[in-house]
């Protein structure tokens, strides 16, 4: 399994005291759902996953009453699994699929039985759709995919090297040159490979770039299809044009396309970032 940061994220929530649930944002494809059902089978006795685009008769849970011994005697017929009192963890994916489940957090929260993980992507975009949110009960944390220091681990950097790195930049020191020859061949197969899991451990496993391509092409069309389902109206064709067109901006003198077109419809949904100059 590739290391990612946001373990320790999860560390610190379960042994926090009258916990929140912990709604994890991030675009898709990003590792979310891997990283919480290891997280889940390693810290918990009993582990229930809610998948709202796989179930697609789950929401139904959520309609009429919302109220905790309604919503858990609805779970449970449903999954047919063990709900243990304070042993439990349910995990509801997608969520951004039922938003009355979402809504249906405070009550559960309050219930105090179970601890809960939200999971999705887009929630960004349909803030509209949910009609009470849990402020107070939700624990919201952005995830993205990987980054470079993710990266480098997953191919093989040490801790050593890594602290060595961190070092180096904290007191403005000169880095070993087998280092940093090292780190610049990563970094340019980091900008080839990219940050999506998947993608990067078939390149640790075959280093086979055409394989990259392939998957990278593959959840690419997975985007353009969110898009094609989420977007309202003539939105759908805006949207999809500024998402085609990032690789040419990317390369283009004129960022200024980038900033007012690509921020506002893209960043909500945690496809692209904005990155903007820092001098050290």
């Amino acid at each position: 399994m590739l290391e990612r940061k946001i373990y320790r994220k999860l560390d610190e929530w379960k042994r926090t005291s009258d916990k929140k649930a912990l709604c994890i944002i991030g675009a898709r494809q990003i590792g979310k759902t891997t990283i919480i059902r290891e997280f889940a089978k390693k810290n918990y006795e009993h582990y229930v996953e809610v998948n709202f685009i796989l179930d697609k008769e789950a929401g139904k849970i959520f309609d009429g009453n919302l109220d905790a011994d309604t919503i858990i005697t609805n779970l449970t017929a449903f999954k047919m699994q063990e709900f243990v009192p304070g042993k439990t963890l349910i995990f509801l994916d997608e969520i951004q699929e039922c938003p009355n489940a979402r809504c249906a957090i405070k009550f559960l929260v309050e219930d105090g039985r179970f601890d809960y993980i939200e999971s999705g992507s887009l929630l960004g975009v349909r803030y509209k759709e949910v009609p009470s949110y849990a402020v107070g009960y939700e624990e919201i944390c952005y995830m993205y995919p990987m980054d470079f220091e993710e990266y480098i681990r997953a191919n093989g950097v040490q801790d050593s090297t890594i602290e060595l790195l961190k070092t180096c930049y904290s007191e403005h020191s000169e880095v070993p040159e087998v280092v940093h020859q090292t780190m610049l061949k990563l970094f340019y197969t980091y900008i080839v490979v990219g940050g999506m899991p998947a993608v990067v451990q078939i390149y640790v496993n075959t280093h086979d770039i055409g394989k990259v391509v392939a998957l990278q092409r593959e959840i690419l069309e997975l985007y353009r299809l969110d898009i094609g389902k989420y977007a309202e109206g003539s939105d759908k064709i805006k949207i999809r044009a500024i998402f085609d067109s990032i690789p040419a901006q990317l390369n283009s003198k004129n960022r200024r396309f980038i900033l007012n077109k690509l921020v506002d419809c893209l960043e909500k949904c945690l496809i692209c970032r904005h990155i903007r100059r820092f001098a050290d």
